[in-house]
């Protein structure tokens, strides 16, 4: 009896079924890294924004109290009034007389430039 070379119709099918399986394994790594890239980038960028908010409210926390460095009242503001208060203060929705919030603060010094 002479036997024909090739597969059977059986070995075909399973040999398709452990290539599908592991084609969609793959392709389910795959999307779940695409996800995770697109949400690095996000997740980046909101890190960015809270540094630079962070090294923005540094400056002008560390600028409290500053005055101008020549002239006749030429020194430190904070001899002559708070330089840090918890209110808002200021000539638009200023907080009343006497009240003070958790998340708010008011700086005053004088610029660098106008100094």
């Amino acid at each position: 009896m002479v036997r024909e070379t090739g597969f059977s119709l059986l070995e075909l099918i399973v040999a398709m079924g452990i290539v599908l399986t592991a084609m969609a394994s793959a392709l389910t790594l795959l999307h779940r890294g695409q996800l995770t890239f697109g949400n690095e980038g996000e997740g980046t960028d909101i890190q960015q924004r809270l540094r630079i908010a962070v090294h923005t409210l540094r400056q002008h926390v560390v600028m409290a109290g500053a005055g101008p460095n020549h002239g006749v009242r030429s020194g430190r503001l904070d001899s002559y009034f708070p330089a840090l208060l918890p209110l808002r203060q200021g000539a638009l929705n200023a907080d009343p007389a006497g009240t003070f919030k958790r998340d708010t603060l008011s700086v005053t010094y004088v610029p660098r430039a106008i100094s």
